[in-house]
């Protein structure tokens, strides 16, 4: 999807979006953009373990610090890294695991 038409879409202030950290990060580099995140109030990172890897790094954190400071933050993976294991000991973030579950 082009980015002209992502703004649009944007504009209409959506309840989800979904996207990797380096579109989300040029998309907030739109001076129009910022405003439209601007009650954000949840945080969601899928497959956490590949995200929360250096290479995505300056992206977080431009994003981060774009968005309100005290949103609920989730972290979903399927796997535990060590990487990732230690990303939420730094931040102090609680973990809940949810191993074997059944239906």
């Amino acid at each position: 999807m082009d980015m002209l038409r992502q703004t649009k879409e944007l504009a209409a202030r959506p309840h989800v979006v979904i996207a990797m950290p380096g579109r989300i990060k040029a998309l907030l580099e739109n001076p129009d953009i910022p405003l439209v995140f601007a009650r954000t109030k949840f945080r969601v990172l899928d497959e956490a373990d590949r995200v929360l890897d250096v290479s995505f790094q300056e992206e977080l954190k431009f994003i981060f610090k774009c968005l309100p400071e005290n949103p609920q933050n989730l972290f979903l993976s399927a796997t535990t890294t060590s990487n990732l294991q230690s990303c939420l000991s730094v931040t102090r973030i609680d973990c809940m695991s949810m191993r074997h579950m059944k239906a």
